[in-house]
C-alpha cells in the first residue's frame, strides 16, 4: 500500500514537472518575435503553390485569360511584383525602426518589460508575418515569371499579390494606431 503510494506520488510530481516543462515551452514559443512570422511565411508558401496550380489548371483547360484579371506580358507582372515587394520591405524596415525609438524612449522610465510586451504582443507579430508573407509571396510569383518558356502568365498569382499589397496598408494602418494607442499614458 506504502508503494502505490509511493508511486502515485512520484507520477504525479513527473507529471507536474512535465507539465511546467510545456507551459514554460510554449511560454518561449509564444513570446518569441520570429515564430508568428516565420508560420505566416510558410502559409504564404502555401498559397503560392495553391495559386500556382489554379493557373496551371486554367492554362490546362485552354481557357482565355479572364477579363476582369489583371492582364498583361510577363515584364509588367515582373515590374508590378517587384514594386510590390519593394514597397512591403521598404515600409516594414522603416516602421519597425521608426517605431523603437519611441519604444525605447518610454522603456527608460518603465524598464525593459515594455519592449518585451511589444515583441510579444500578436498585434506586433502579426503585422511583421504579414509583410514578410507578402514579400515572400510576390518573391514566389517573381520566380515563377522567371522561366522564359511560360505558356500561361500567372494571372490568379498576380492578382492575389496585388490584393495582398493593398490589404497590407490597411494592416499598416492598423499597426500604427495600436502603437499609439499602447504608447498613451492613461491621464
Amino acid at each position: 500500500c506504502l508503494l502505490e503510494k509511493v508511486v502515485v506520488f512520484c507520477a504525479a510530481q513527473t507529471c507536474c514537472k512535465m507539465k511546467t516543462r510545456i507551459r514554460k515551452r510554449w511560454d518561449s514559443l509564444n513570446s518569441s518575435f520570429w515564430v508568428s512570422p516565420l508560420v505566416m511565411m510558410a502559409l504564404a508558401v502555401l498559397l503560392w503553390r495553391g495559386t500556382a496550380t489554379l493557373d496551371h489548371v486554367l492554362s490546362i483547360g485552354d481557357k482565355k485569360d479572364i477579363a476582369w484579371l489583371y492582364i498583361s506580358d510577363a515584364d509588367s507582372m515582373r515590374a508590378l511584383l517587384l514594386t510590390i515587394a519593394i514597397a512591403i520591405i521598404g515600409v516594414v524596415g522603416v516602421v519597425f525602426t521608426i517605431i523603437m525609438v519611441p519604444l525605447s524612449i518610454a522603456a527608460t522610465p518603465f524598464g525593459p518589460r515594455l519592449l518585451r510586451n511589444f515583441l510579444i504582443e500578436t498585434g506586433t507579430q502579426v503585422t511583421l508575418g504579414t509583410f514578410n508573407a507578402t514579400f515572400i509571396f510576390c518573391m514566389a510569383v517573381l520566380l515563377q515569371l522567371s522561366n522564359s518558356a511560360i505558356i500561361q502568365l500567372p494571372q490568379i498569382s498576380v492578382n492575389i499579390s496585388l490584393l495582398l499589397g493593398i490589404i497590407r496598408f490597411g494592416v499598416l494602418l492598423y499597426f500604427v494606431t495600436h502603437i499609439a494607442v499602447s504608447l498613451h499614458a492613461p491621464v
